[in-house]
């Protein structure tokens, strides 16, 4: 047999076992038993995933920025970056101020009462309108309705002659009746109802509640403001022995609205018998520290109670129920700073606004992101009104507070590997470690001159 022939089948032999062996060792690994994959639940480090997988990236798990196995874009760099203190966003049905469709509104209060969740709704013809404000929170719009509220929202005084609005009390447009119980109901060209009303009792018979139609062809019901009288069934008790009267603590001129001084409206039902029956509405008070809720009578001789919503001029503010300019006696805290303004991004702070010593308003300073901050300040140490600032941490933002990045940290510390010099980074650099200038985020991948010089053992 020819020697060249026997030695290429002896060396076929070889190459064909070597390549087999090589093979198993992959598949078994160097301990002798094939390896298993690495979940997210066994890692202990981010070291034992670089020595055990070659794909990973970032992910955060339980607010903490961990390397985990597998092929993914990274979420994350810093621990700090799977926090999570975003201020909930705001959302309204109606989108935004809308009179003319009832809307509920989520989120954060702008009055600070926390998270709420509102729905427009009517108050002697004033519309309480919820929206979502410039700086994303829940405010409120206090609006006059011109053709009246009901059910959220401002009517619209349509008067068409395909609308017919009937109401058995009173066939005198408008068709006001409070001695005697009526129903309203309106009908459209083809006789088909559209709305209804009666009239109702308040649930302790202080005052009735009109269901009128303002003129014929109306296309909706109307509600009258509540009138204060003995109310059964739907109606006022006519007595004719009774005398109305209507008094107000703050003015004894007829219309009682005095916005300098906090009072209290009564109306006295007097039947001569000697025993007056009582109601009180009120006192005048401050629905914000510029605003002004005002009760009041349009005269004497009368069961009714009328209320404004006045915004306090300027130079003037809200404070027990009354507009007042005496500035003298407010004044500004803030603990983060004693130096006015009173702005400190770097540490939380809490505003304080007194009048002497009531409190009229406070704020905490919050995180609006992971890297942004509302900074509540005072301009001077009497001011009236908070200054509210949006600052762009140059760290990230934690507590209420900025937070420069940590430069005391090691390499492993903040997340990531140590690379030789000469190597590249797959992820991103991590200039902050105090231990090395070449910390990365994810892998180290050999430079050309470092693989030459390892070659020949340099």
């Amino acid at each position: 047999m020819d020697k060249n022939l026997v030695f290429l089948a002896i060396f076929s032999i070889a190459v064909l076992v070597t390549m087999t062996a090589c093979n198993q060792l992959d598949e078994v690994g160097t301990g002798g038993a094939a390896k298993s994959p690495i979940s997210k639940e066994s890692l202990t480090s981010v070291q034992e995933y670089n020595n055990e997988t070659n794909e990973t990236h970032f992910e955060c798990i339980q607010d903490q920025c961990i390397e985990v196995q597998g092929i993914g874009d990274d979420e994350c760099t810093y621990n700090w970056e799977c926090e999570t203190n975003e201020q909930t966003p705001c959302f309204d049905s109606d989108h935004g101020i809308n009179y003319y469709v009832q809307g509920s509104v989520s989120g954060e209060s702008a009055n600070g009462s926390g998270i709420v969740n509102w729905t427009d709704y009517c108050w002697a013809g004033w519309l309480f309108e919820f929206y979502c404000n410039s700086e994303d929170l829940v405010d409120t719009d206090y609006y006059i309705c011109p053709d009246g509220c009901d059910n959220g929202i401002c009517l619209s005084n349509q008067t068409n002659e395909n609308y017919s609005c009937l109401d058995t009390d009173s066939s005198v447009y408008p068709t006001i009746n409070y001695t005697k119980k009526g129903f309203v109901t309106v009908r459209n060209s083809n006789g088909e109802i559209v709305d209804t009303g009666i009239d109702t009792c308040s649930y302790d018979g202080a005052f009735v509640v009109e269901s009128y139609c303002e003129e014929e062809g109306s296309s909706h019901n109307s509600h009258a403001s509540p009138h204060f009288c003995e109310c059964k069934d739907g109606a006022c008790v006519v007595n004719e022995t009774n005398t109305t009267y209507c008094t107000d603590t703050d003015s004894n001129e007829y219309p009682t609205i005095n916005y300098k001084a906090k009072g209290v409206v009564t109306i006295i039902e007097d039947s001569g018998t000697g025993n007056a029956v009582n109601y009180s509405f009120g006192p005048d008070r401050c629905y914000s520290y510029t605003n002004l809720t005002e009760y009041y009578c349009l005269k004497e001789s009368s069961s009714e109670v009328s209320t404004e919503f006045y915004n306090c001029p300027a130079g003037e503010i809200c404070i027990n129920g009354e507009c007042t300019s005496d500035t003298e006696n407010f004044s500004c805290i803030d603990t983060d700073s004693s130096v006015y303004p009173t702005i400190n991004y770097t540490k939380k702070g809490t505003i304080t606004i007194k009048y002497g010593n009531q409190i009229i308003d406070t704020h905490t300073e919050t995180c609006s992101s992971d890297q942004t901050i509302w900074e509540y300040y005072c301009e001077n140490e009497n001011s009236q009104t908070w200054s509210k600032d949006y600052y762009v941490c140059e760290g990230h933002c934690e507590d209420g507070a900025c937070v420069v990045n940590e430069t005391n940290m090691t390499c492993m510390e903040l997340g990531g590997v140590v690379c030789n010099e000469g190597s590249t980074c797959t992820g991103k650099w991590i200039t902050e470690a105090k231990d090395t200038d070449y910390c990365c985020s994810k892998k180290c991948k050999k430079g050309f001159l470092q693989f030459i010089l390892e070659l020949f053992n340099f």
